[in-house]
Formats: C-alpha cells, structure tokens, sequence
C-alpha cells in the first residue's frame, strides 16, 4: 500500500511491476519522489537522499552511498548504504538490490511488534473500574445494614436454648414479611448502580472528541481523547509532528535591503513587501536574480494537483530548495520555465566540504532568455551561452565572487569592506 508500483530490471530490461511480486535479488531503480518498496542493499547512488523519519525519527534526509562497507550490528540510522521500505527518496536516484520483503522488513518488524500489544486499560477505564469496585461494596453493606435493622423492627426474636445445649431461633409472628423485606434490600441494590453513567461517559467524551476536531486533531476512539487529556508529558520529534514538515521563505536580502515575503506553506500565493510597504518585486532586478538563480540551482519542483474541490500544492524534493522554488514563483519565475530556458547541463552536488552546490546551464535560446530577463541582457551578450547557478553559505559563496549585483540591476567590484558588510 506504501509504494503500489515499482520499477525494477529483469533481464536487463526496466519493468513496472506490483510491489507485491518484489523478489528478494530484484534490482529496484530509485528516483526522487518515490517511496522504497523493500529493504534494499545499495548497488549505484548518485546524490542520493532518503527521509527516514518514520524509522530513525529524524527529521533531516540521511544521505546514502553504495560504496560504503558498514558492520553487521550497525544502527538504522547509520546504514548508509541500506534503503528500508516505507521511505521516501527526497533528492537523487539510485539502484537496489532486495534484501528483505513484507513482514520481514524493519517496517514489518514494527507491524509484528505492534500486532502483538496488548491494549491497556485507559486511566478513565481504571477509574471507572475502581469507582464500581467501591459502590458495589457499599451497596452490599447498606442493604445488609438495611435489612437487618428493617427486619429487627418487624419481627420478634426470641432464643430457646435446647435439651443439648443449643438453641433456635424464633422470629414471632411477623416473619411472613421477610421475603418481603429481602426483595426490598435486593432492589435498593439495583437502584444504587448508576445506570446513566456510561452514557454520560460516552457523551462527555463525545464533546471532547468535537472539541478536538474544531482544533484541527482527529480521533479515532473515543477512549483516546481522555487519554489525551491525563498525558503530563508529551516527548516528540518536531518536524513533521508538530509541524507539517514544510518551510517557507519569509525574507529576502539583498544590496542593503531587507523584503518580507507572505503566505505559508507550499501554495505560490503572497506578495513582497518592504516596511509593511507592497512593492512589485519586478522593479528590483537584483532580488529578481537572486530567486530564479536560486531556483535554478534546486532540484526540488512543485506539483500541482487541480481537483474539483480545490487545487492543492505539493513539494517534491528538499524543502529549503522548496522554499526558494516557491518564493521565485511568487516573483513570477516559475522553474518549469527556467528550467527550459536554461537546461541544466551539468552539476556539482552540495557536500560538506564545498559548501555549496553548483549548477551549469545552457541558454537554449539566448535571445528568448535575454528579454524574459532584461536585467541580464548585457551579461548574455557578453559572456555567451552559458551561465552557472550557485547555492550555498554566505561566506563560500562570496569566497568565489569578483562583483555583485545592485538593487537596480547594475554590477560594480566587490571591494574587501563591502565583502565584509554583506557577510
């Protein structure tokens, strides 16, 4: 149900096959997007990045590499060259080998391990519980009580001590009532069990659970929202539980100017302002180039799914380069047109060492690309057909530069005081 389709090689051919019909010794190709559909063994990586949270709880992509030889014993966290199923691959592609399928995945291990709980009571039910131990105890010694006081006023008890030292008891002539008195202690018994207090339980929980819903929280059993609501101490991993996993460009610097940019989320909707001031941020060719070369320089793209209810938005790929894909469309430079105005022809990948990533990028059509970007038309003319995007720290990235761009669009030197103002 995770991954329904997979692709993999059989006979040196690509197929799309059910999930299901994964063999151990399949070769499954990877690609950014999709979900692992088996615990694999890595054979081929390139640039590959799986987000792992619903194994490790770790909210960052772990970064994977075939090459790497890892002990047996090893956490899940460190296997670097093991994809598990029910992960999603965020950045990359890549190629595995099936090592384990269905039950006998770390996911299926997870699935065998919560099959076997067993449900605890609730601490409502154990209350409950505890609150009919104790009335049920009263019960018996008040109609005991009453019984015996109802009968001592109604009969008359008299001792005869027998021929061999024993003796009887005579209750007079009111004993005919009794049996009476015995159905009127069984019944105040009945009467003392509250009979409308699983109702009530049922409703208050029933408004909790409504409550919940209006707070955006679903619950699936009624039991769980009073469960809810005794937890002291909630321990919990942020990302993607207390958030919704998504990041938002909210600022933008450029040339000594600060823009504040709205909106949420992944849905290319919001405006740039500068002061609580609305601008059109078309006039300011230097914040321009800096989003479609940040957005040129990411391979995460937007999805955009229009259904009849609603279109809804989806990010593929990391959300930091999420943030930048959606903070250029709202300028108006959306990357499936940049990306074919300037294909990408080669990459240097982001690694801890560089710290930066690096894209190169063919000008499919220099004149085209010229006038959608007036504010670079003399840059194409002079330098040709090539341009390079590049992302990374603050201090790397103004390491490799010689110049820098104004607010308005023209380029001057970057000299030794200015790098130390921007930086």
């Amino acid at each position: 149900m995770t991954a329904p389709n997979s692709n993999v090689v059989r006979d040196g051919t690509r197929l799309t096959i059910l999930s299901r019909e994964l063999v151990t010794g399949d070769v499954v190709i990877m690609e950014a997007g999709s979900y692992v559909p088996a615990d694999l063994r890595l054979v081929e990586t390139v640039n590959l990045r799986i987000e792992e949270a619903a194994l490790t709880g770790e909210s960052v992509p772990a970064n994977k590499r075939a090459e790497e030889a890892l002990d047996e014993d090893i956490p899940l966290g460190d296997r670097r060259n093991a994809a598990f199923m029910g992960t999603l691959i965020s950045y990359g592609r890549g190629h595995g080998i099936v090592v384990a399928t269905g039950m006998q995945t770390q996911m299926g291990m997870i699935a065998g391990v919560l099959s076997t709980l067993e449900a605890e009571p609730t601490p409502l039910q154990q209350r409950l519980e505890q609150l009919g131990k104790q009335l049920g105890y009263a019960c018996v010694v008040i109609c005991a009580l009453v019984f015996i006081v109802a009968a001592l006023n109604q009969t008359n008890l008299v001792l005869i001590t027998g021929p061999d030292g024993g003796f009887l008891v005579y209750l007079g002539k009111y004993s005919h009532v009794l049996s009476g008195l015995f159905i009127i202690a069984v019944s105040l018994a009945i009467a003392a069990v509250p009979e409308g207090l699983p109702a009530v339980v049922t409703i208050t929980l029933a408004l909790g659970m409504r409550e919940m819903v209006r707070r955006h929280a679903l619950m699936r059993r009624l039991a769980a929202v009073e469960t809810l609501g005794s937890v002291s101490v909630i321990c919990c991993d942020k990302t993607g539980t207390l958030t919704q996993n998504q990041m938002t460009a909210v600022r933008l610097w450029t040339d000594d100017h600060m823009f504040h940019i709205t909106g949420e989320g992944y849905e290319p909707k919001g405006e740039f302002r500068v002061e609580e001031r609305r601008i059109n941020i078309t006039q300011y060719p230097g914040a321009v180039s800096t989003l479609w070369s940040g957005s040129l320089a990411a391979d995460a793209y937007l999805e955009i799914s229009d259904k009849k209810e609603a279109v809804s938005f989806r990010m593929v790929g990391d959300p930091t380069e999420g943030a930048i894909v959606v903070a250029a469309v709202k300028a108006g430079a959306h990357k499936n047109e940049l990306d074919r105005l300037y294909p990408r022809i080669f990459e240097i990948p982001f690694d801890s060492a560089r710290k930066c990533m690096s894209t190169i990028h063919l000008m499919a059509n220099p004149e085209h690309s010229a006038s959608a970007f007036p504010f670079i038309r003399d840059a194409v003319r002079n330098q040709g057909i090539y341009i390079t995007a590049c992302k990374g720290t603050p201090d790397v990235i103004m390491g490799l530069c010689t110049h820098y761009q104004r607010i308005t669009g023209e380029t001057e030197p970057l000299s030794d005081d200015r790098l130390e103002q921007i930086v």
